[in-house]
């Protein structure tokens, strides 16, 4: 067996927060104010109201739950699940647990079911609209991004036929670890549909149901202003020769045979 499957594998997500210096190499223009730039363009969905952070401020759970428990909420309704509160709940807890040390809460007050119900119900008029505009088919939930050496399969929240779809629900704007994260989303999956003969994403789309903001951008066009010109065989033989470089700094480390 190649010593590459006995290597630690990384979430993307955790790879484009916690460690983006790969990403920045193949994108070494997604600086601050480019971020700034790309995050002027961001529009609303007319059919909907951001979240009021005063009801925001009186539930007693912690934010990123509370905002989990929101799209566990959305899957039901997309879903066509009958609601269920204490599935969305389990849901939601088992979701932190792979990121954070969630400490799940015992009951859900009202306050909480009413703003968790919101952003569900903004989180879903979004994707309708959005299905819509591009006249695409379906909505997928959690479409799976292919891994790549050490970088394992990974999930993403929403796509349809045509776009890529992340959601983030925070009180600042967009920022460059969540550009990094769905351009890394899409660079993986570009590379496994060239060997698939599939199709992929043509736009990506950040989505802030909380705010009702969102922004739109085309893989294309943002990956050749961020990389400085490259192609995207360019941009994709470079990750390969990136993490292989990273598997064999790692595999010759002390202990990396455990």
């Amino acid at each position: 067996m190649s010593r590459f499957f006995r290597l630690p594998t990384r979430d993307p997500r955790t790879i484009a927060r916690d460690i983006p210096g790969i990403v920045d190499v193949l994108f070494p223009q997604l600086i601050p104010g480019i971020v700034a730039s790309l995050n002027t363009s961001a529009e609303k969905i007319r059919m909907i109201r951001a979240l009021d952070d005063n009801d925001i401020a009186r539930s007693t759970l912690n934010a990123a739950m509370l905002f989990e428990l929101g799209q566990a909420r959305a899957e039901q309704i997309l879903k066509q699940e009958e609601m269920n509160w204490t599935a969305c709940l389990n849901l939601a807890s088992s979701r932190q647990n792979r990121f954070y040390d969630a400490v799940t809460p015992g009951t859900l007050r009202k306050i909480d079911i009413d703003i968790a119900e919101h952003v569900a119900s903004n989180t879903v008029t979004s994707l309708e609209a959005l299905k819509s505009r591009y006249n695409d088919t379906n909505i997928t939930i959690s479409p799976r991004i292919s891994g790549m050496h050490w970088v394992s399969p990974s999930y993403a929240d929403y796509a349809t036929t045509s776009c890529l779809i992340e959601v983030k629900c925070t009180q600042k704007g967009f920022g460059a670890s969540d550009y990094r994260q769905i351009l890394l989303y899409w660079l993986l999956s570009l590379a496994s549909s060239f060997e698939m003969n599939t199709e992929i994403w043509q736009r990506g789309i950040l989505l802030n149901p909380r705010k009702n903001s969102l922004i739109i951008f085309s893989f294309h066009e943002l990956s050749t202003l961020l990389s400085g010109g490259k192609s995207v065989i360019e941009l994709i033989e470079q990750l390969q020769a990136l993490l292989a470089d990273n598997c064999e700094k790692i595999s010759h480390t002390p202990y990396s045979h455990l």
